[in-house]
C-alpha cells in the first residue's frame, strides 16, 4: 500500500509544482499551510478528547475555515492579476475588426 502511494505521490508532484508555480506568491504560501495543516486535524480526531488534544483541534479547525472564508476573500483583494499578454489583445481586436 505503501509503494503505491509514493508512485502517486510522485506523478503528481510534476504537475503540483507547475500549478503552484502559477500562483501569487501569497495565494502559493497560505495554501501550502493549508496543505500541511489538514492531516493534523484527522491525527487529532483519532486521540482521546482530553489535554492539549482539544486546543489543538481547536486552532487545527479554525485555520481551515479562516482559509476559505477569510484568507481567500482577502487574497483576491490584495493580490492583483497579472496583465494579460499583448499577442491576445491583438488576437481578439483583429477578429473583431473583420
Amino acid at each position: 500500500m505503501q509503494r503505491h502511494c509514493r508512485v502517486v505521490l510522485r506523478a503528481l508532484a510534476g504537475y503540483v509544482e507547475d500549478a503552484l508555480g502559477r500562483l501569487p506568491a501569497l495565494v502559493q504560501a497560505f495554501f501550502l499551510a493549508l496543505c500541511h495543516q489538514r492531516p493534523l486535524p484527522c491525527w487529532l480526531g483519532s486521540k482521546p478528547a482530553e489535554g492539549w488534544y482539544i486546543p489543538a483541534m481547536q486552532v487545527s479547525t479554525l485555520y481551515y475555515f479562516a482559509f476559505f472564508l477569510l484568507v481567500m476573500p482577502l487574497l483576491g483583494v490584495i493580490e492583483t492579476p497579472r496583465r494579460l499578454p499583448n499577442s491576445i489583445t491583438e488576437a481578439i481586436l483583429e477578429k473583431g475588426s473583420d
